[in-house]
């Protein structure tokens, strides 16, 4: 009799985890899984309410690469590792891949989502999103502009400008009647051409202003969104 429980436990456990365990193959490298999710930011947990089988998680942005065009997010993730669901607690502070379905916002074990303490890696390579320097002054017009292509743009844009010395850089965008929508880029940036990719899919269609201000330049280009 024993022994026919212990089979029977062992057939149980066999069962729930053919239809419960969670089997992700390995993790991609971070530029892998950043072009193949649609959703990418870091933000702070600021609740968690369970409903049935998942986690409803509602979390503040601190920065967002792809997909995220408000302050908070609430996303989806089932309650349990079994069923892929990622464990988050209040207060920490997450780096997010996520994926979307409709008007909904989910994330599981099988992504590279993490809590932000353990994604160093992935927060080299984001990094590398950021401005690039392409080209020194060498045969580069030594006159400060701004430009985007294409522009049009959708799903994103490259911004290119051309500083005549190193400058601390700040490029912020505008809709059309003056309102700041967010800041896109800010910090250091060498002289000659730099670049940065920016994402738009996020913003509405409409007329932007890029502005961009470096030590005593001033300057401002028109980004055209279309859905």
């Amino acid at each position: 009799m024993k022994r026919i429980n212990q089979i029977g436990i062992i057939y149980f456990v066999m069962f729930q985890c053919i239809v419960f365990c969670c089997d992700c193959n390995p993790y991609p490298p971070p530029s892998e899984e950043f072009q193949k999710r649609p959703v990418v930011f870091i933000g702070i947990v600021q609740s968690i309410i369970q409903v049935d089988y998942y986690n409803t998680v509602t979390l503040t942005v601190l920065k967002s690469w792809k997909g995220v065009s408000s302050n908070t997010v609430t996303l989806k993730t089932a309650n349990n590792s079994g069923a892929c669901g990622i464990s988050f607690f209040i207060a920490d502070t997450f780096l997010v891949y996520a994926d979307t379905s409709k008007d909904i916002i989910y994330t599981h074990l099988c992504t590279r989502t993490k809590n932000i303490a353990r994604a160093t890696d992935d927060l080299a390579y984001l990094k590398t999103l950021g401005i690039k320097n392409i080209e020194g002054l060498n045969g580069v017009n030594r006159r400060p502009s701004i430009s985007c292509y294409p522009n049009p743009s959708n799903p994103s844009t490259s911004i290119r400008f051309v500083l005549n010395k190193p400058s601390f850089t700040k490029i912020s965008l505008f809709n059309y009647v003056g309102q700041l929508i967010e800041t896109v880029y800010e910090g250091d940036c060498e002289s000659g051409v730099n670049e940065i990719l920016y994402d738009t899919s996020r913003l509405s269609s409409g007329v932007y202003v890029l502005r961009l201000t470096a030590d005593k330049v001033s300057l401002s280009t028109k980004l055209i969104n279309l859905k």
